[in-house]
């Protein structure tokens, strides 16, 4: 990849005034970002490109930053993600304001796109903690992988339950990767760094603040087919988390608690507005996957891989087939822009898929949608 393409994405994710949204907009504007790698600031503006903007690109100051957060990353062993670019996760374009750029210590895997969140209350009871850490361990073991924000209590029993089943997670910081918050948990991100990826958008030094955290929540939501919402207080962040989820599509879960217990009043309040009812990781596994309990509680695992690794074609199905199915419920119809976005595929694919599952039986349309058929 050329570090052209990298630098060009810094310089906006770091000029001020310009942002994500605004990217897209240039986007939009210009039909894709090549034309700003060579034009002059008056060329950019003479194809409506803002003045402020234009002016950012042209900063020598903003290019020598971004030429020296790229030597950062490296020295780190990390690397850069840019919106547009190969390896930037799919998922990331369901936001109104995707991340710009990406920052990666580990990796992100193709079957990350099968993940879940498990996100809530940094002073979580020890029975909070440990169902965390359960659903994360057993979502893990059936090939699922844990996002959460390394946070203490909820965050960071999810990412040991997964460490612990041997799987993979995604810790997302509102801090820069080189910088990870709390400080105490710096050996976990270490650890995760080695069995899956700790993500940022912002600088590699960067140090958290108030503003941080939400933006980091809507990345966690993203990346996610669903939020798992264990414990949470009225005013939590796990809360904004499961709202940025809704916006993007994705479902919503929560697991209930003591009446008693006032980090009880969050996961009820989702329970009560819709939210799916979580009490092992076999209910997440129904509602994303179509996958029923096992005697020992789980889910079948979820992808059985071939020599290469690759997915194999289960069902009669091949595996983008298998994926929209996997995602259909038999009483709850979902129209085809939440499928693709469940499913992070396009909504071409999940057409295709439609079909052929319509013409083998296995799927119904309905005026609010698909549903499955059968088992």
């Amino acid at each position: 990849m050329d570090d052209r393409d990298l630098l060009l994405r810094l310089r906006l994710a770091r000029a001020r005034g310009v942002g994500p949204r605004a990217v897209l907009l240039l986007h939009e504007l210009l039909g894709s970002l090549d034309p700003l790698l060579d034009a002059s600031p008056p060329d950019l503006e003479a194809r409506g490109v803002p003045p402020r903007v234009a002016r950012a690109l042209g900063d020598p100051a903003l290019a020598r930053r971004a030429e020296a957060e790229l030597l950062r990353l490296r020295a780190l062993g990390a690397t850069l993600l840019g919106a547009g670019l190969p390896g930037y996760p799919e998922a990331l374009h369901a936001l109104h304001d995707p991340p710009v750029t990406l920052s990666v210590r580990g990796g992100i895997a193709p079957d990350d796109a099968r993940a879940v969140a498990i996100v809530g209350a940094r002073r979580a009871t020890p029975a909070g903690v440990e169902v965390a850490r359960g659903l994360a361990a057993d979502l893990a073991a059936a090939g699922v992988t844990v996002v959460s924000g390394l946070a203490r209590g909820v965050d960071r029993a999810a990412h040991e339950g997964a460490l612990a089943a041997g799987g993979r997670t995604i810790a997302v910081l509102g801090s820069g990767v080189a910088n990870p918050y709390p400080p105490q948990h710096a050996g976990l991100a270490e650890r995760i760094a080695l069995a899956g990826a700790v993500v940022s958008e912002l600088e590699p030094d960067a140090a958290p603040s108030r503003h941080t955290f939400p933006q980091r929540n809507r990345i966690v939501a993203a990346l996610s087919l669903g939020v798992v919402v264990v414990e949470a207080g009225p005013r939590s962040g796990a809360l904004i988390t499961a709202d940025l989820a809704m916006q993007v599509g994705r479902e919503l879960f929560a697991v209930p608690g003591s009446v008693l217990e006032p980090l009880s009043r969050g996961p009820h309040r989702l329970l009560r507005e819709g939210a799916h009812l979580v009490e092992s990781a076999a209910d997440v596994l129904d509602v994303l996957f179509g996958v029923g309990p096992r005697e020992d509680g789980l889910g079948a695992l979820l992808c059985e891989r071939t020599e290469d690794d690759a997915p194999a074609v289960t069902g009669g199905l091949d595996a983008v087939s298998a994926r929209v199915l996997g995602a259909l419920a038999a009483r709850d119809p979902r129209t085809l822009e939440r499928l693709a976005a469940t499913t992070t595929l396009r909504v071409e694919e999940v057409m295709t898929a439609l079909g052929r599952l319509e013409l083998a039986g296995r799927v119904r349309a309905s005026a609010a949608g698909y549903v499955r058929v059968g088992a």
